[in-house]
């Protein structure tokens, strides 16, 4: 019942991030301090399919994409757009963490901090060359994905018996609270706006 599975550093809407400076080649020098920025986050292959995210130039990583081939990288269409134009970046290189790494593709904007929040210019690296624990494991199911739950906890206590499989949810319910926050501001202010018009009305 699983069609993709992948993982990534830090899922989504779900709170956690991670900032970096970074450098495109050929691009006029910056004084110190005043480098572009982006989101940094480490990907297994499968994980783009396994969110539905979908690859808009070049490719995805894959299982060849180990520590002792060249160093690449993903960028999202907002890095791109901002710093290539109408060009092309796959080919390209960005200084990444002190080291120069192809682009080998381009993927779809998505909203990470927040629903509300503008998309930022976004790096993905492949987990195999820089592992960055922990990780979110991201399964795309057939049917309820809670319904495997059980069979995911055996298929990972088989890999590794001391390893935790903790928060298992689906990606509705972490929309749901990443949302959360914003749906109960929204209640208060119906529920003042409604207390102020009963007010208007008994006087």
């Amino acid at each position: 019942g699983v069609r993709a599975v992948g993982a990534i550093s830090y899922l989504p809407l779900d709170g956690g991030q991670n900032m970096g400076s970074f450098e495109v080649e050929g691009a006029p020098p910056v004084a110190p301090g005043h480098e572009p920025n982006a989101e940094r986050r480490w990907v297994t292959p499968g994980y783009f399919a396994a969110m539905g995210i979908p690859i808009r130039r070049g490719r995805v990583f894959t299982s060849r994409d180990t520590a002792d081939q060249p160093s690449v990288v993903i960028i999202n269409e907002t890095l791109a757009k901002q710093f290539f134009g109408a060009r092309d970046p796959v080919g390209h290189r960005l200084k990444v963490q002190g080291a120069w790494r192809a682009i080998v593709g381009v993927v779809s904007d998505v909203k990470s901090a927040s629903l509300e929040s503008d998309v930022r210019p976004q790096v993905y690296r492949p987990h195999a060359q820089d592992p960055w624990p922990p990780m979110t494991v991201v399964l795309h199911t057939d049917g309820n994905p809670l319904a495997l739950a059980s069979v995911v906890r055996g298929e990972v206590k088989a890999i590794d018996s001391l390893l935790p499989v903790a928060k298992m949810r689906t990606m509705e319910q972490v929309v749901s609270n990443a949302t959360s926050a914003r749906r109960f501001s929204m209640a208060l202010l119906v529920f003042f706006a409604g207390a102020a018009l009963l007010l208007t009305m008994m006087e």
